[in-house]
């Protein structure tokens, strides 16, 4: 197979619609990263938000387009799981870390976060859906959409946010590594959360109070 890239070129396996979405996606999730890293949460979760719908539409995407090679699906594979680390499992340590302003006390949660993101989505990759078709352990594309309705409520949970956040971050860590078994989100699932992403994103964006960039 890696004879086969060598020879194709990674521009043929890039030039896809399904894996520049992907992409996109992880764009997204980078920017999303780097406005957490300057203490933007609202902003970078916002972004990290549009990067999951990229997540959840890539394949999709990529069932729709006709005549796709193998190699080009192997490779989108590989592309959307790095994808998914950093949006699932960077940016919400990352997040974590601006909420509690980079304080000692936060990076345990931060760390284990990642460090659970990271193992979820070694086990799936090797083990895939279990034989009901379901999923072992909670998947990370999960943990935006949940962060993302804990910043929404910042403005009643006040001083209690950042405690609350590290809660949530710890027990979403808890759960990536855990045997719960979690149905895979299909048909007006899918809806559902596309339109929660749409909205929840420029709410996110209204709250963060459009500083300078």
């Amino acid at each position: 197979m890696s004879g086969d890239l060598r020879r194709h070129g990674i521009g043929a396996v890039v030039v896809d619609p399904a894996n520049l979405l992907t992409l996109g996606g992880l764009v997204l999730a980078l920017c999303g990263t780097a406005f957490a890293a300057i203490g933007r949460v609202e902003l970078a979760v916002a972004m990290t938000l549009l990067a999951v719908l990229c997540d959840w539409w890539d394949g999709r995407v990529a069932r729709a387009t006709a005549g796709r090679a193998q190699l080009t699906r192997e490779f989108g594979g590989q592309l959307d799981s790095l994808a998914d680390l950093v949006s699932g499992g960077i940016n919400p340590a990352m997040v974590l870390l601006a909420a509690g302003g980079f304080a000692p006390q936060y990076w345990p949660g931060a760390l284990a976060v990642a460090v659970a993101g990271a193992v979820r989505l070694a086990y799936f990759n090797v083990v895939g859906l279990d034989a009901s078709g379901r999923y072992r352990g909670l998947p990370i594309v999960h943990n935006t959409p949940v962060i993302a309705l804990v910043v929404l409520a910042t403005p009643f949970l006040d001083a209690a946010f950042p405690v609350v956040l590290y809660a949530v971050v710890v027990c979403c860590a808890v759960l990536h590594v855990s045997a719960l078994s979690v149905p895979k989100i299909t048909g007006w699932g899918v809806h559902v959360f596309t339109a929660f992403c749409v909205v929840a994103a420029p709410m996110l964006i209204v709250l963060d109070g459009g500083g300078p960039w």
